[in-house]
């Protein structure tokens, strides 16, 4: 299998580059330029063949293509056999037509490329099919990572940026647990209820806060059942947005855990095709999207940046303005109530003073449009490789974000 993937991948980049010295080769043509050569590959010819003056062919080495365009230089001395004179001397020579024309002809190869990425995005979203997020709730639950307990108060650990591991002393043993669950279990039904999305799972543990459930589950092609009390706890609402240390009870439920992440991943996911004409719309909205985030990114980093001269051996930096290059540097040694809401640098990474009392001693983070939620940990479908942790979350419906513990 691994060896056919090698061949397709290989395939694939001959056909790419073919395609690039066939864009050259078709604006030139289409130009009037004089063109003798297409051929695929390099070293001994396999065969060839000559049409309309052009000699097509295909080489014994699949390791590239080529095209030869005439004159493509005034200095061009190569001899044509059927004219007798060198390339520069023929009159549809590259290097005779205007500037436009011949960066078209230059340009041709990477536009041949950007064609065929749009080619294939069509026919991946109009025939081929790609995972529908919007339906992840109509996937059945896979266990992930089961945890030993579950936390029965939202806490802020500091050293993980996301919510406080359980403590087995104090907390309560997980349901999922004293059930045995695996990674690779799926959740059927709980008191009959039949459970398929995490949002049906959470919704469930939502309503069986204390009481005893028979929670059915299904292990390789052997469905298993058994029953335990669902604690209760004081977990985030799914819906929250609020940065994982300014979580307040308004951003908390009371509701049950079970002890587990939802292991979802994209080939679980149902397959939409959009047909032909809607495979236009969603290339057309996939390439905008892939064009406009890099400018997104840089525009958000030369706003979010101010210009910061390396930390001195004391761990602090300064600041030189933008402006005049004699106005005084501001000192980010500590924020005085005149600098409170200007930028400063803290171990070369920008902050803002908050309030008077801000000091930039230690490295800030920049914390616009960077803070996550409670548990993230990642940006996927799935669990993490090789298993995570109790304190990361699952991934939720239809945003792909990290979500919380149900």
């Amino acid at each position: 299998m691994a060896a056919l993937g090698i061949v397709v991948f290989a395939l694939g980049i001959l056909i790419a580059v073919a395609l690039h010295e066939a864009g050259h080769f078709w604006s030139a043509r289409w130009f009037g330029m004089k063109a003798t050569r297409y051929f695929i590959g390099f070293g001994p010819t396999i065969f060839a063949f000559k049409r309309k003056g052009v000699e097509y062919g295909l080489k014994a080495l699949p390791f590239g293509a080529f095209v030869k365009i005439v004159g493509m230089t005034p200095n061009e001395e190569e001899i044509d056999p059927e004219t007798g004179k060198s390339g520069s001397e023929d009159p549809k020579a590259m290097w005779r037509y205007p500037v436009w024309k011949r960066t078209i002809v230059m340009a041709a190869g990477s536009i041949a490329h950007f064609g065929l990425a749009l080619i294939t995005l069509w026919i991946l979203f109009a025939f081929v099919g790609i995972p529908d997020v919007n339906k992840a709730n109509e996937v059945p639950v896979k266990v992930g990572a089961v945890s030993e307990c579950v936390s029965k108060t939202y806490a802020y650990d500091p050293a993980t940026r996301t919510q406080k591991a359980c403590d087995k002393a104090t907390d309560p043993k997980s349901p999922a647990s004293e059930l045995g669950l695996q990674r690779g279990d799926v959740i059927l039904a709980i008191n009959d209820h039949k459970i398929v999305g995490q949002q049906a799972l959470r919704d469930e543990l939502k309503n069986d806060v204390g009481q005893t459930v028979t929670v059915q589950y299904k292990r390789g092609t052997e469905t298993r059942s058994g029953s335990v009390t669902i604690p209760e706890t004081m977990r985030v609402k799914l819906d929250s947005k609020t940065p994982a240390d300014k979580i307040t009870d308004a951003d908390l439920e009371r509701a049950g855990l079970l002890g587990i992440t939802v292991d979802l991943q994209y080939k679980d996911l149902p397959v939409v095709k959009y047909g032909a004409v809607g495979g236009v719309g969603q290339t057309a909205s996939m390439t905008a999207s892939l064009v406009g985030a890099p400018s997104r990114r840089s525009a958000t980093s030369r706003r979010a940046s101010p210009t910061c001269s390396r930390p001195s051996s004391a761990g602090n930096a300064t600041r030189r303005p933008r402006s005049a290059s004699s106005a005084p540097a501001a000192s980010a040694a500590s924020c005085s109530s005149s600098a409170t809401g200007q930028p400063c640098c803290c171990c070369s990474r920008p902050s803002t003073c908050s309030s008077a009392s801000s000091t930039c001693s230690r490295c800030c983070p920049w914390t616009a449009g960077t803070s996550r939620s409670p548990g993230s940990s990642g940006s996927g479908p799935s669990s993490p490789p090789g298993g995570a942790s109790p304190t990361r979350a699952a991934w939720t419906t239809t945003s792909w974000r990290p979500s919380r513990w149900p």
